[in-house]
C-alpha cells in the first residue's frame, strides 16, 4: 500500500510508485491514522468496520492516553494552549464536548465517507468508543457486545496474510 492523498498527490515519487504498480493501491487520508485505516478496511472488503477508542474529543477529561509522554497534562492546559482551536461537538450522549478543530474535520472527513463510498451489498459500520465524537452514520455498541456478535468465527491470521501477500 502506498499512502498518500489520492485528491491531490504532490509526492512525484509515491505518484509514479502508485502508476508503475496499481496493484499496491491508493488510500485516502482525511487527517488521521484512522481515515486510512478505514479507507483500507473499506477497500478490502471488511464487515463489519469496528472502531474502537476514537473519540476524536477530550470525553474524560484527558489528552492523552496512560504512558503516553503527556499522559500528566490536564485538559485545563491543553484547552488553554488550543484555545484558538478548540471547538465544541455533540458527544454520544448528547452533551457538548471540547475537540480540537482538526478533529472536528476528521470526524466531518468520516461523515462524507461513512454517506459517500459506496460498494456491492451493505456495510456496517460500528464506533465501540463509547465516548466522543464519532456519531453520526454509525451504529453505537460497547466493544463486548460486538465481539459477542461479530467475533465467532476462528481466523487463522497468518495463513489469510500469507494468502494475501501472494
Amino acid at each position: 500500500m502506498v499512502f498518500f492523498h489520492k485528491h491531490a498527490p504532490d509526492i512525484p515519487a509515491l505518484v509514479e510508485i502508485a502508476n508503475q504498480a496499481p496493484k499496491i493501491g491508493r488510500l485516502a487520508p482525511g487527517g488521521s491514522v484512522l481515515s486510512i485505516a478505514y479507507d483500507l478496511a473499506f477497500q478490502s472488503g471488511a464487515n463489519p468496520i469496528i472502531f474502537t477508542g476514537q473519540d476524536l474529543s477530550y470525553p474524560k477529561k484527558k489528552t492523552h492516553s496512560r504512558d503516553s509522554e503527556d499522559e500528566n497534562v490536564g485538559l485545563d492546559t491543553t484547552l488553554e494552549k488550543q484555545r484558538e482551536n478548540i471547538v465544541y461537538e455533540t458527544d454520544v450522549n448528547g452533551n457538548s464536548l471540547p475537540t480540537l478543530k482538526s478533529m472536528s474535520v476528521s470526524k466531518q472527513w468520516f461523515d462524507w465517507a461513512f454517506t459517500t463510498w459506496k460498494r456491492p451489498g451493505p456495510t456496517e459500520i460500528i464506533n465501540c468508543s463509547e465516548a466522543g465524537i464519532l456519531t453520526d452514520h454509525c451504529s453505537l455498541m460497547p466493544l463486548s457486545e460486538a465481539i459477542f456478535n461479530y467475533c465467532n468465527k476462528k481466523i487463522n491470521v497468518d495463513w489469510a496474510i500469507k494468502k494475501i501477500l501472494k
